[in-house]
Formats: C-alpha cells, structure tokens, sequence
C-alpha cells in the first residue's frame, strides 16, 4: 500500500502565500503533517513537490525536518508544475506497479482507515452543515449497497461530497486510464475522472469519513484557524468570583465559579479554541486553584501565576495567514454574570 499525497499542482498555493501545503495551522502542523500523519506509521508515503519550492520555500527540508529519520517517508521533486492532483500522483503511481495506491489531497482531512480496494472517500451534508463552496465540490451517487454509480465535479447531484481521499486496487490501473484520458481530455483531468472512466470495468465503493475538515480557500484556512483562538484569560473576577490573598475569602478557599463565563469559554474550547489562564495568584495555591478549573469542566489547563495586578497589554504580529486583527481583548466587569450571557 502507497499514500500518494501530490503538492505540485498548479492549484498548490493560495494566492499571496507560500505553497499551501507548508502553511502552518492552529496546532502548530504545517498541512502537509495533518495530511500524512495518519498514515506514516503505517505504510509508505509519498510526497510529491515542486523543485522551485523546495529551491525557493525550503519545501524538502521542511519535509524531511518532519521525516527523514523515516524509511517509509519519500519525497518526488518535479521540474514543472502539473495541472492537478490527478497529474502529479501519476508521476508517482507509474513507479508502483501493481502496488495499492490512495490518493489524499494536501488541504483536506478526515479520520479513516485505509483499505486495498477502489473506494472514494466522501462525507454527507446534512451532518457536516458548515462546509462551504459546495458548488466547487465533486459529488458521488452512490446505490443502496453503497456502490458508487456516478461521480460529477461541480454539480450537485447529491448530498455526498468527495473529501479529498481516493482508493485504487492497483497503480497500474490508475496509470492506465489516465493515460487513456489524456489522449482525448483537453485541460486539467481531476482523479474524478478517472474513477468514472474506470467506472464501466470495476466497482467503487464510497467510504464515509469522520472529523472532516476542508482547507482548500484561503477563506476556510482563515476561518478554521479562527476558531481555534489562544485565549489568554484573567481567574479571579472573570471565571470565578473574586477572591484575594489576605481577606476572610482567600485564595485557600474553594473557588465559585461565574456560570455564564464558564458556558462561554467552555464553548471555545469545544470548538478547538486553547486556554491560557492568568491571575495574580501566587503559585502556591495552584492546587485549588487548578482542582476548580478541572471542576468546571476545563482541559488541558495551563495558569500563568504571580501576573501583577496591574492592565496587561496582549501583543500580536498579523500576516496573510493570520490577519488583522490577530490580537483582540475583552474587558470584562468583575463577578459580572450577567455581562457572559449577553456574550452567548
């Protein structure tokens, strides 16, 4: 088996950025980890890039930062761009014979496992509400065996969407209709193609994935790193109800929490935001402290204690991958409940 993962493409980059496969998001990954980690431990990848940008954007080094300790981790450097993913997995699947081959696109993401058959991996609308650009989208039709009929790019003619991941029995068999195609398709031919070209000989199964996520604008790219903000969040007064160090209600005291500022950031954290508390208390009740934040339902916790008591200034770089405004502040009145359920 040979995860194909091609980065040489014509439509590689958004406009004004590096290519887009070396884009970092929220988690600190670039795409081209979110695309390969799901596999590497378990077969070979191949990663199939551009020479300007590993000459220019430093795209092999930074590849092979990630795994060059791997055997199982190979990298394609083409002279020219292609005109898709179709065309630039082909310089690769001609190299593998008979070898099962799945295709997964740079910018796209899902939880599924690989199997050794032609399958298409898709997901259904109507429980992933939030994708956008639907239009743009190649649509599967499938039977009620689940047996793809048909696959149309750029017409909705279901609720299944293609998400970027495409099984083939065989590299042979993908060469072939590909090179059948070329010599009579003007223009870019998508790997959609080719699964309805193979369509009339063999049987495709549409797979349905989980955790879906599509990075293929720079709209989407933006908005996904949106959602998973790093909020920097005062405790005393604001998630919970204040206390101090030297009165009746100090720090040694199990903590109250603010209900409607614990809904509000419980929320951004479901979404995938990371929280970082601050406070000015002194690390030595970081047991309470932090025994109240598990309470209310936090993960992950991390405090900043012994900040001063004094305005604090968030200071931010924005860029096109992560534009203004980069840094915003919420100044919220203390032990204010009222004031979160305005914000829900």
């Amino acid at each position: 088996m040979a995860v194909i993962i091609p980065c040489a493409g014509q439509s590689s980059r958004y406009p004004g950025t590096r290519p887009k496969y070396l884009l970092t998001v929220s988690n600190g990954e670039c795409l081209f980890e979110r695309a390969a980690n799901l596999y590497v431990d378990c077969t070979d990848v191949h990663f199939v890039i551009l020479r300007e940008h590993a000459e220019k954007y430093d795209a092999e080094i930074a590849i092979n930062k990630v795994y060059g300790h791997r055997d199982n981790v190979h990298i394609h450097v083409l002279d020219q761009p292609t005109s898709g993913p179709a065309e630039t997995s082909y310089h690769v699947a001609m190299k593998l014979s008979d070898t099962p081959i799945f295709i997964q696109d740079c910018d796209s993401f899902f939880t599924s496992s690989l199997s050794e058959e032609n399958y298409v991996c898709t997901v259904n609308l109507k429980d992933n509400l939030d994708v956008i650009n639907v239009a743009a989208k190649s649509f599967a039709v499938t039977n009620e065996q689940g047996l793809l009929t048909n696959i149309v790019e750029k017409s909705v003619v279901s609720n299944h969407i293609c998400v970027g991941g495409y099984g083939f029995k065989s590299a042979d068999t993908f060469c072939r209709s590909f090179e059948r195609l070329s010599e009579i398709h003007d223009g870019e031919i998508f790997v959609s193609h080719i699964i309805k070209e193979l369509l009339q000989t063999n049987v495709f199964v549409a797979k349905d994935v989980q955790d879906y996520v599509d990075l293929g604008t720079y709209k989407e790219f933006v908005e996904y790193n949106k959602q998973r903000q790093t909020i920097f969040c005062d405790i005393d007064g604001t998630v919970f109800y204040n206390q101090s160090k030297l009165f009746s209600n100090d720090y040694s005291n199990p903590p109250r929490p603010i209900p409607g500022a614990v809904k509000y950031l419980l929320q951004k954290q479901e979404k995938g935001a990371t929280i970082i508390f601050t406070t000015s208390r002194p690390s030595k009740f970081k047991d309470t402290t932090e025994k109240g934040l598990e309470d209310c339902g936090f993960k992950d916790i991390r405090v900043l204690y012994d900040i001063p008591h004094a305005p604090r200034v968030l200071i931010n770089d924005t860029s096109i991958t992560n534009p203004y405004p980069s840094a915003t502040s919420i100044n919220v009145p203390r032990d204010d409940n009222e004031y979160w359920s305005k914000m829900i």
